[in-house]
């Protein structure tokens, strides 16, 4: 690990690369262990990092095996702020999928990884539907050009600098 000087700034924000506007809270918040720790990870970013952050791993594991593996993973932790966010952005057809997935669990999955584990083989939900919906509208409504959007809509909430640890090779 190494300790980094990281800036998010005007000039950041323009190059219109969402993971570097939200580096720092790649680097910085837990979503691995608890809900308190991912909670207590994001107290020093703004609420519209947090949605932006949550958004974008929702995005990843989607996009890289679906919802199930989405809720599945430790990054399912952040369902509640990615579905949150999703309304906050303005993006009306991704939160309904998600909130759809999330209904299929119940209504309110567990942020404990393995009860929410448990949640999916009981529930026995398939995601196939959604799934598809998902990749569909994010051709569409392009997910990601909404985000830069909305970061651009609220660019001073997005600034950072400070030390941040991370991997040396990351």
């Amino acid at each position: 690990m190494v300790e980094v000087q990281i800036m998010v700034n005007e000039q950041t924000i323009r190059q219109g690369d969402v993971f570097k506007i939200i580096e720092p809270l790649w680097w910085t918040v837990d979503i691995y262990q608890s809900k308190a720790i991912y909670d207590h990870g994001l107290k020093q970013f703004s609420e519209n990092q947090k949605y932006v952050f949550a958004i974008r791993w929702y995005l990843a594991e989607v996009n890289n095996g679906a919802h199930h593996q989405f809720f599945s993973n430790a990054t399912g932790i952040v369902w509640q702020d990615a579905l949150q966010g999703l309304q906050k952005v303005e993006l009306p057809d991704s939160y309904e999928i998600l909130k759809e997935a999330i209904d299929g669990l119940g209504g309110n999955p567990s942020f404990n990884r393995q009860e929410r584990k448990e949640q999916l083989a009981k529930s026995g939900v398939d995601f196939e539907n959604l799934d598809h919906r998902f990749y569909i509208t994010d051709k569409i409504m392009g997910i990601e050009a909404r985000l830069l959007s909305f970061i651009e809509e609220n660019k001073t909430d997005f600034y950072f600098e400070g030390q941040i640890t991370k991997p040396k090779k990351a």
